[in-house]
């Protein structure tokens, strides 16, 4: 099989800006605005409701990668690890500083070692089944390019029923939707949206209201649920697995949406390269503190504009630094990454032909 063009395509670049923002949003409201209503006792209907329309970044996201393909080869691993290593060591240094300045426990050698065991304990779980994607995706690329297209819509309904059905619905595999079993399906559902000729041919208008059509009649949902008591304290993974039909729906429709979009731009191109560096810099260790100071100021100010303002503000925060620190990595680890990968003699680079 072989991958899609080379050549960056900027409306899926806005997407995966886009995926990144939800994403963001989703753990604003996980970890800081849900555990602040929960503990003052006010109301988890709104938060919710929002949670509806931004749960699935994490699902488009990868989706992105299926669209492509993902070409392996020893320089895209030194440059994952490079980069996780990087903003791990970041977050280290950050938290000790915080810790030492505060006369709290700090890093711990066996955490302060992670960065350097990143495809086993990176203390990302997205990572950790990222990169087993990753190792899959040579043969995913062979086995998905063969495939007829009639042979490949059966296969993408019986994983979408089984991922649902036995995943979702009855928990014996892939439960919650934090898996690589999720990563190898949205793959799949990625590969298959660039091959379906019929995407197409629906109009243009159905995507965008079937994403925020099924968003709030899933968000209604949940708001019902909360008016029974079926809601909280403790956020709801299951409910918003992200192997939920409602998130794989809405998901999917964004994914096509943004499909459809005729768009180059430098300068998107350019953003869209630092995304993975938004996510490792919220979930970091920095990032669980940072989101507990954020639930600590809901929980003496209120739920109120000034609050909403202030966590705006924090996600804006976040990609600008994200932005800067990125350029710095770059100019760091790319480097190092050519360098590791002309060490590797000829005969044993990853080399996937798909052509023969």
């Amino acid at each position: 099989m072989k991958t899609r063009e080379t050549v960056r395509q900027s409306n899926f670049e806005l997407l995966r800006i886009v995926a990144m923002a939800m994403i963001v949003v989703h753990h604003l409201i996980v970890h800081a605005v849900w555990p602040g209503q929960a503990q003052s006792g006010g109301s988890l209907q709104a938060a919710a409701f929002a949670d509806a329309f931004f749960v699935g970044g994490v699902n488009v996201f990868v989706m992105i990668s299926g669209y492509f393909g993902i070409k392996l080869s020893w320089r895209s691993l030194a440059k994952l690890w490079l980069m996780v290593a990087f903003y791990v060591l970041l977050a280290r240094i950050g938290f000790q500083v915080y810790t030492a300045h505060y006369g709290l426990q700090g890093v711990t050698w066996r955490s302060a070692l992670l960065p350097f065991a990143l495809f086993s304990r990176s203390g990302y779980w997205f990572i950790n089944y990222y990169f087993a994607l990753m190792l899959f995706s040579p043969l995913f690329n062979y086995a998905f390019g063969a495939m007829p297209l009639r042979a490949l819509r059966s296969c993408v309904a019986l994983l979408t029923f089984f991922t649902c059905y036995s995943g979702f619905l009855l928990g014996n595999s892939n439960p919650d939707g934090y898996s690589a079993v999720q990563f190898f399906y949205l793959y799949l559902l990625g590969h298959y949206f660039a091959r379906e000729p019929l995407l197409g041919k629906i109009r243009r208008g159905v995507f965008p209201a079937v994403f925020f059509g099924g968003s709030a009649a899933f968000g209604a949902t949940l708001v019902l649920f909360a008016r029974q008591g079926l809601l909280g304290p403790d956020y709801p993974v299951g409910l918003f697995a992200y192997n939920n039909p409602a998130v794989i729906a809405t998901s999917a429709a964004l994914f096509c949406w943004f499909r459809g979009f005729s768009l180059q731009g430098r300068t998107i191109n350019s953003l869209a390269g630092s995304m993975l560096a938004v996510y490792l810099l919220q979930e970091c260790d920095l990032g669980r503190v940072l989101y507990k100071l954020l639930t600590g100021m809901q929980l003496a100010q209120g739920f109120s504009a000034a609050y909403v303002g202030t966590l705006a503000a924090v996600a804006v925060g976040l990609f600008a630094l994200a932005l800067l620190l990125d350029r710095v990595r770059k100019a760091v680890c790319d480097p190092l990454a050519d360098a590791f990968t002309r060490l590797i003699p000829n005969k044993y680079q990853l080399k996937f032909n798909e052509n023969k």
